[in-house]
């Protein structure tokens, strides 16, 4: 299993993307603002998160994602959607002054935190409500699940159990030693992580 977060803001610029969709040449792939996650990085659903000493002050930015559920390689973006049937939720640990740099600063034990992840509504939302006051939703469109998918699949081939996290929605958790993070993804709990 492999990780692949798309580094963009749901409501961000999404010229890239269609940049790099829109023509039968593969671009550079140091244009395309990616980060590959390692499989070693996930805290599996049910087990806390351990923050290490140098993380005290970042924050868990919680995620959409979706799990991958066959083989592909150069998507269309017509064809994305047969790719996944499970959106989820996952928290992910940055720096709260932005992204973190660097193989081990996205890669650590640590860095990303499994939640829920369940059949995708037919209106293709997500609906996360993180400890019951902070909620966001975002459709279809703001997603962009079918074309970040399709991009992932120009460079890398997709395999089942792969995870590709579209956005990054700037909903985000103070770390503090012993709170829980509690989120429900489309009325369904999807998190409760404790924090140690």
């Amino acid at each position: 299993m492999k990780v692949i977060a798309v580094e963009r803001m749901w409501n961000g610029d999404r010229r890239i993307e269609s940049e790099a969709l829109g023509s039968e040449r593969v671009s550079d792939p140091r244009k395309v603002p990616m980060t590959l996650i390692a499989d070693s990085a996930v805290v599996r659903r049910g087990m806390p998160l351990f923050v290490p000493d140098f993380a005290m002050d970042w924050v868990l930015e919680i995620v959409p994602a979706v799990v991958i559920c066959r083989l592909g390689k150069s998507i269309p973006v017509r064809f994305a959607h047969r790719y996944y049937r499970e959106i989820g939720v996952m928290g992910r640990l940055v720096p709260k002054d932005g992204l973190p740099e660097g193989a081990l600063a996205c890669g650590f034990d640590g860095a990303l935190c499994m939640g829920g992840f369940y059949g995708l509504p037919d209106d293709g939302e997500w609906s996360v409500i993180v400890d019951g006051k902070e909620e966001l939703t975002l459709g279809r469109e703001e997603l962009g699940i079918d074309e970040c998918v399709a991009l992932v699949s120009r460079y890398m081939m997709l395999k089942t159990g792969d995870i590709i996290i579209p956005c990054r929605t700037g909903l985000r958790v103070g770390v503090e030693l012993g709170i829980r993070v509690a989120a429900t993804l489309n009325g369904e709990k999807a998190m409760g992580l404790k924090i140690k």
